[in-house]
């Protein structure tokens, strides 16, 4: 028969993070969790194998303390400026937000046209699209 070892609460607090369901925790564990200054975040693999590669090239020499990726994280942060911010963006558009803009566009130039003659307009080649986002043709 094995013996159970009676813990406090305090003596969880490192398990309470590795919990992957957090809707089972008691109400102590959950004002401990909130306590943390860490969440999980995220990634793809190749970008947490492009992020231990900088992490390696950082490291690298006896005697150095191991850097942290939250560290080189918040340092590429700071680095952005609002051209890239415009590019991310421009990632994430829809083709049909890319429509709504260029039929505004074209309205303006032309107020008599209405959205179906505009489609068609672009599906005979005669209007070209110039808002498309990066990486697509």
């Amino acid at each position: 028969m094995s013996k159970t070892k009676m813990i406090k609460i305090e003596d969880t607090i490192s398990t309470v993070s590795t919990r992957k369901n957090a809707s089972f925790l008691s109400a102590a564990e959950a004002i401990e969790v909130s306590k943390c200054s860490t969440i999980p975040l995220r990634v793809s693999h190749s970008t947490k194998a492009d992020l231990d590669k900088i992490i390696a090239a950082i490291s690298q020499g006896s005697g150095r303390k191991r850097i942290k990726p939250d560290a080189i994280i918040r340092h590429a942060l700071g680095k952005l400026k609002d051209q890239d911010f415009d590019e991310l963006r421009s990632q994430t558009v829809s083709f049909s937000e890319i429509f709504n803009l260029e039929y505004l566009r074209h309205k303006g130039e032309n107020p008599n046209i209405n959205r179906d003659e505009f489609l068609g307009l672009i599906l005979l080649g005669k209007v070209r699209i110039k808002g498309l986002p990066l990486g697509t043709k």
